[in-house]
């Protein structure tokens, strides 16, 4: 989920800066509170199909809100997803192996 939430904090981080000038990757304190956010948006996304939220003085005295749909986070997803699924194809072939002969998945590991 890593990769994913920082999909969404550059995503979010490069509309503030072209729609406000904003640097929120400039320095530590923004960046983890936009990592934060973002976070909390992917785990309300799990349950719901639109979340939002907002950041007071997120840089100096700029107050910051996004908002997102599930939808647009799957589309977010997609690449991760078949990066994973083709990596989990290689795995099975040069296992020789088909995934009915599988029980169970577990996937380790970061981007």
């Amino acid at each position: 989920m890593q990769a994913l939430d920082g999909l969404l904090v550059a995503r979010f981080a490069d509309g503030y800066r072209s729609s406000l000038g904003l640097d929120a990757l400039g320095s530590p304190r923004p960046a983890l509170r936009l990592r934060r956010a973002c976070e909390k948006l992917r785990r309300v996304l799990s349950a719901n199909s639109q979340a939002s939220f907002s950041l007071d003085c997120l840089v100096g005295d700029v107050d910051v809100s996004g908002s997102l749909s599930r939808e647009e986070l799957d589309a977010l997803a997609e690449p991760l997803l078949q990066r994973a699924a083709a990596a989990c194809d290689r795995a099975l072939r040069e296992a020789h192996l088909s995934p009915a002969q599988l029980s169970s998945v577990e996937l380790l590991g970061g981007y």
